[in-house]
């Protein structure tokens, strides 16, 4: 349900079999100010109630800072040494994007790594949808 903000919260299940609920949306000041209140459990609790079969059984909460972009899209920005990527940005749209992203990001380090296909890192990367790389540029990456 779209309440005039992004975070609706979802159901996202996962490779243990169990699901994570959420997220939720609470504008901070300080990036220090991260910490789950008791109103937002209740808050997600009586949004998923409905579809959960064992009541007041939350096995953890978490809580953490999402930074927006002030470009509103999604930024991947390489570190200093070329070495760190960050993925910035990436709000409710980015589970969609998600193969995508992670194909730019496996391109990115193959290129930086100078992995080619015929290596161990290389057959495990294009397994992943990531195809050799050709003069730093994966030619099933681009334009995306």
């Amino acid at each position: 349900i779209q309440r005039g903000r992004t975070k609706g919260g979802g159901i996202i299940p996962t490779m243990r079999g169990t699901v994570v609920f959420g997220p939720n949306l609470r504008l901070l000041e300080r990036k220090s100010d991260a910490e789950r209140t008791d109103d937002d459990v209740r808050e997600l609790e009586s949004k998923f109630q409905p579809l959960l079969r064992v009541r007041g059984k939350l096995l953890r909460v978490y809580a953490g800072v999402r930074p927006l972009s002030p470009h509103g899209d999604f930024l991947l920005l390489e570190g200093y040494s070329g070495r760190l990527i960050n993925l910035i940005g990436i709000e409710s749209p980015g589970l969609t994007a998600a193969p995508a992203l992670g194909r730019l990001v496996a391109q990115r380090v193959k290129s930086v790594l100078g992995v080619h296909q015929n290596s161990a890192v290389g057959e495990g990367l294009d397994r992943a949808g990531v195809g050799a790389v050709r003069g730093g540029v994966d030619s099933g990456v681009d334009g995306v």
